[in-house]
């Protein structure tokens, strides 16, 4: 799997998503969420000509 950097917006923006996530719909919610957010960011480190 090929690594991927965030910027600091964009991991603000993430903690941001992720508070409100588990706010609104607990924090099982919030690990699946961010759990797809990770794989698509490998995805998009491994093939990005998507």
């Amino acid at each position: 799997m090929k690594p991927f950097v965030l910027t600091n917006a964009a991991k603000a923006d993430l903690k941001a998503i992720a508070r409100f996530t588990e706010k609104q719909w607990g924090r099982n919610q919030r690990n699946i969420y961010l759990k797809h957010f990770d794989d698509v960011f490998h995805l998009l480190a491994n093939t990005p000509s998507m």
